[in-house]
């Protein structure tokens, strides 16, 4: 993960990835929880970064992770 920004209750989370490639935005609320979440509908990359948003409205903090899907 290269970013993480906040506007409003909106996070965008932006990473490195390779073209061509599937990815999928999950998180945690707490680092206590082992059950992470999926961010709607995965992202192919269409350069060496990517990027999601997230809707954060009511969340005090919150823990990324980006997986590669293909």
């Amino acid at each position: 993960i290269k970013s993480v920004t906040v506007a409003g209750n909106l996070a965008t989370i932006t990473w490195t990835s390779t073209a061509n490639r599937v990815y999928r935005l999950q998180y945690l609320d707490g680092l206590g929880s082992t059950n992470w979440q999926e961010v709607p509908s995965d992202v192919t990359a269409t350069g060496p970064t990517g990027a999601a948003t997230n809707n954060v409205s009511g969340v005090a903090r919150r823990f990324y992770r980006v997986r590669l899907v293909q």
